[in-house]
Parts: C-alpha cells; sequence; structure tokens
C-alpha cells in the first residue's frame, strides 16, 4: 500500500471495509420515527467504529489522499450482504446511513464530485447479513457535470 502523493492506479482497490450490520428497505418500513432515528443512529455508530478499527491508518490515509489529490475520484462500492435481495430503488436508501457516515469521515459532503458511490447485493446464508465497502481510485474528474 502506497501512502505517498502519488495517485493510485485506476481501479485499483485501496481498502476493503466489512461493517456486521443489517440494512433495511427505508421506504417500505412503517415505524415510529424514534424506531428509526434508533437504526440510522445504530448503523453510522457501527459505520464509524468500524472506520476506525476496522482500517489500517495506512488505508485511511490513502483513501483521503484519493481525494485531496486534484483531478482524482474516490470509487466507494457499497455491498449489501444479506439472505434477501432488494429492488434497485430501495437498495439504495438502504445505504443512506452508511454512505453519510462515510462522507463525514472523511470530511466530504456525499454530492462531491471528488467521491462516486456504486450500490450492489449479494445472498448469504439465512440471517447472515453486513454492508462491505470496497474504496478503489477512480477516473480523473472532468470539468463537466456527472449527473450518475
Amino acid at each position: 500500500m502506497t501512502t505517498t502523493n502519488e495517485p493510485q492506479p485506476v481501479g485499483a482497490i485501496i481498502a476493503a471495509l466489512t461493517i456486521p450490520i443489517r440494512t433495511r428497505s427505508e421506504a417500505n418500513q412503517r415505524e415510529h420515527w424514534a424506531v428509526k432515528a434508533k437504526r440510522v443512529k445504530q448503523q453510522r455508530t457501527a459505520t464509524a467504529l468500524f472506520w476506525q478499527s476496522g482500517l489500517k491508518q495506512a488505508e485511511r490515509i490513502a483513501i483521503a489522499q484519493a481525494t485531496d489529490l486534484p483531478n482524482t475520484r474516490l470509487n466507494v462500492a457499497l455491498w449489501r450482504i444479506a439472505p434477501r435481495a432488494l429492488d434497485d430503488d430501495n437498495l439504495v436508501r438502504s445505504f443512506k446511513a452508511v454512505r453519510d457516515e462515510l462522507c463525514k469521515q472523511l470530511c466530504l459532503d456525499d454530492r462531491d464530485q471528488r467521491i462516486r458511490f456504486s450500490y450492489h447485493q449479494a445472498s448469504r446464508a439465512p440471517k447472515e447479513y453486513a454492508v462491505q465497502c470496497i474504496f478503489t481510485a477512480g477516473n480523473p474528474l472532468d470539468n463537466k457535470q456527472d449527473f450518475r
């Protein structure tokens, strides 16, 4: 792992982080606001905890450098590990708390052009839940607005 100011090769995996939490389809939940607030707080707390303890200092530095270098982008692939799949719009919503906390840890706004998120899911055994975050060096930024 390099911790210099040299950009990582495009597509190179900088770090991977697994957070043992269960994400749900937030759009389909019919519950009291306090229940949702508690779940979001737990997801954000777990994300922050695993950010600090699950990544080596060199990995956190490499991730930060990927957003600090001029004309570079950090790609974050969020993988939902669960027994059942969600449809694509619910998949994106289920990552809201995780995405917000990752951006907070990176000191970036989640609509910043230097970071791009993609959403994926994989089936596992019953009662096996997790979120896996894979950080890769992205394509150089261009001056055009990106609406993906």
